[in-house]
């Protein structure tokens, strides 16, 4: 009997839980973070079907029209010190104006992306097609640097300074090159800034794991702020291999 009480006793020791507590915060994070997609999707997808239907069924569709541009408008207007918000309070523990600020950006998001998804409605299955090209390829873009971030033991803090100078190289040379107006010069610039963001993405992430194993991110608004972060990169990803698919079949 006694020899059964230790046998217990080793295995209560042994025993690991499913998940580390990094896991779970790193969990968290990644379940803000798809909220926030899901809130912009729904927005943007919704949108541009009802605002065909409120225009076909309008007397006068310029009215509707205006109120969209109004929305718009109104959107970039609380995005901004919505997006201030998240930064102040991230190391604070006023959660409700955390979560309220991240609700009001990513609707905010979809209201924005709604004006992309009305053009390519339009286009019908095609246009389709080319939103979830763009959607997964984003994703698999996300996946891969979320896996290196993961098991990789470099620091990517490394990379910080190099980015810092590539992006004011980049700068300068789109300005120069407003005056030039090559055309190579600004596909070379457009790859290095999807490139730097790519490379920002697993940054991003390397940090959020570090914060992790720290414990940090047992503060909620800072795990809701990592999650912004991850969100925007993710947006702004998005939106440029949209861009470079609506050129692809413009010229086909």
């Amino acid at each position: 009997m006694e020899e059964y009480h230790v046998h217990v006793e080793k295995s209560r020791k042994e025993t690991r839980p499913l998940m580390s507590s990094t896991g779970v915060a790193m969990f968290k994070v990644y379940l803000w973070f798809a909220l926030g997609l899901l809130i912009t999707g729904v927005v943007s997808l919704t949108i541009p079907n009802l605002l065909v239907s409120l225009v076909e069924t309008s007397e006068d569709p310029n009215v509707i029209m205006a109120g969209y541009s109004t929305a718009m408008i109104l959107s970039i207007v609380l995005m901004l010190p919505a997006g201030i918000v998240m930064a102040i309070q991230s190391f604070r523990r006023n959660f409700p104006v955390m979560l309220t600020s991240y609700i009001i950006y990513s609707v905010g998001m979809g209201v924005l992306l709604s004006s992309v998804m009305l053009v390519f409605a339009g286009s019908g299955s095609q246009g389709i097609y080319t939103i979830s090209t763009a959607f997964f390829a984003t994703g698999l873009i996300f996946l891969i640097m979320g896996l290196i971030s993961a098991f990789s033991k470099v620091n990517f803090n490394f990379l910080v300074p190099i980015i810092s100078t590539l992006i004011m190289g980049v700068f300068t040379i789109s300005l120069v090159n407003i005056l030039i107006g090559s055309e190579m010069i600004y596909w070379i610039v457009e790859f290095v800034l999807f490139g730097v963001m790519v490379i920002v993405v697993g940054i991003d992430t390397y940090n959020i794991k570090r914060l992790a194993e720290a414990g940090e991110l047992d503060n909620p608004n800072l795990a809701l702020y990592c999650a912004y972060r991850l969100y925007t990169d993710f947006i702004w990803i998005f939106i440029r291999i949209l861009y470079y698919l609506l050129l692809a079949n413009r010229r086909n």
